[in-house]
C-alpha cells in the first residue's frame, strides 16, 4: 500500500510549523518596527502593514494548528484535515478549516487595498480621504465582506454527500490510509460519477472563488 502521500503530509505539517515561527518572528519586528521606528510611514498606511502582517501570522497560526490538505482526484478534490486538535470535534473543525479559506480571501483583499492606497498615494492624494477617519471603515468592511463570502462558501457549497463520500473513500483510503467519514472533510466534484451531470453546487464554488480572485 502506496504511503507516499502520508509522507508528504508529514512535510507538510513540518513546513507549516516551521512557517508560523518564521512568520510569528519576523512578523513581530515588522510591526514593532512599523509602529516605533518607521517615523515616515503614512499613518493610515502604518495601520495597514499592521492588519496585513497581523492576518497573516493569523493565517500561518491556522496553518500550524489545524493542517489543512487539498488533494486532487480526476474530476474533483478533497480538502481535508488529518488531525484533532484540542479533542475539537469533526463538525467543529470543518467550521474552522473553512474559515481559513475565508482568513486567506481576507488576506487578499487586504493586499488588493494595500496597491489601491499606494497607486492613489502616488497619482491622486485626494482619493486618501477614503482611508481616514469612519471613512476608512470602507475598507474593513471590504475585506471581511469577501473573506465571509469564501468561508460561508466553502463550508456549505463543498459540503460532502453521499455521492462525493462514495467517489473519494477508496482513494482516501489508498493514500492516507483514512476514511472519509472519520475527518473533518469538504469537496468539490464537477460531476456526477454516475451520470456525468454537473453539480451545480461545486460549479457554483468554482465561479464563487475565480470571481473573488479575478475581483482583487
Amino acid at each position: 500500500m502506496p504511503t507516499s502521500f502520508l509522507y508528504l503530509v508529514s512535510i507538510a505539517q513540518t513546513i507549516g510549523t516551521f512557517a508560523f515561527t518564521i512568520s510569528s518572528f519576523f512578523g513581530i519586528i515588522v510591526i514593532y518596527l512599523t509602529l516605533f521606528g518607521v517615523r515616515k510611514t503614512f499613518g493610515t498606511y502604518k495601520y495597514l502593514i499592521v492588519t496585513f502582517t497581523t492576518i497573516g501570522i493569523g493565517l500561518a497560526c491556522l496553518e500550524a494548528v489545524f493542517h489543512p490538505n487539498l488533494h486532487f482526484y480526476n474530476n474533483g478534490f478533497i480538502y481535508f484535515s488529518y488531525i484533532f486538535p484540542f479533542g475539537l470535534s469533526k463538525g467543529t473543525l470543518k467550521v474552522i478549516i473553512s474559515m481559513y479559506t475565508g482568513v486567506y480571501s481576507v488576506t487578499i483583499s487586504l493586499l488588493a487595498v494595500q496597491f489601491i492606497y499606494r497607486y492613489w498615494a502616488l497619482f491622486s492624494l485626494k482619493q486618501l480621504t477614503y482611508f481616514r477617519g469612519y471613512k476608512s471603515l470602507i475598507w474593513v468592511v471590504y475585506c471581511i465582506f469577501f473573506g465571509g463570502i469564501w468561508w460561508t462558501g466553502a463550508y456549505s457549497l463543498m459540503e460532502m454527500d453521499d455521492a462525493a463520500e462514495k467517489y473519494f473513500e477508496e482513494e482516501m483510503l489508498i493514500q492516507y490510509c483514512v476514511s472519509v467519514k472519520e475527518i473533518p472533510a469538504q469537496t468539490v466534484l464537477a460531476y456526477e460519477p454516475e451520470s456525468g451531470l454537473i453539480r451545480w453546487k461545486s460549479a457554483l464554488y468554482t465561479l464563487l472563488i475565480s470571481s473573488i480572485m479575478a475581483f482583487q
